[in-house]
């Protein structure tokens, strides 16, 4: 991603305070970013986790929709798409989700298992 140092710093501050699970504090680290930058897929990608940070899943879920193509191979977007379909009730997709996740990276598998917002997921038969 190419970003003027000011912009790096949000990005790094937003990273920073979603990893504390202040998800109020990482949208307005985005928030402040040049609105060029705002469009991009590493920044839509934090957008998402924010959002499901923010029981916000249907925008989690508009926004995954822009970003698959973009993100074909990031497991913790196929994570956070799949957390956000889930909650919306979208079992099919969101189990479709969580499989490309798995294929990408299987050692996210127990921290899905342990995640509360896919434990519906795992409670429903296989599609």
């Amino acid at each position: 991603m190419n970003h003027n140092p000011s912009d790096q710093l949000h990005i790094e501050s937003a990273a920073g305070w979603l990893g504390l699970g202040d998800w109020q504090s990482a949208k307005a680290e985005l928030d402040e970013l040049t609105p060029t930058l705002r469009a991009h897929p590493d920044v839509l990608k934090m957008r998402v986790a924010i959002h499901c940070a923010a029981r916000q899943f249907d925008r989690a879920a508009t926004i995954s929709d822009t970003l698959a193509e973009a993100l074909p191979e990031d497991a913790q977007f196929w994570l956070n798409c799949a957390i956000a379909l889930c909650q919306l009730g979208k079992w099919k997709t969101a189990q479709a989700a969580i499989l490309i996740c798995f294929n990408l990276k299987p050692d996210l598998q127990s921290a899905a298992l342990d995640n509360p917002d896919l434990q519906p997921l795992w409670l429903r038969p296989p599609a």
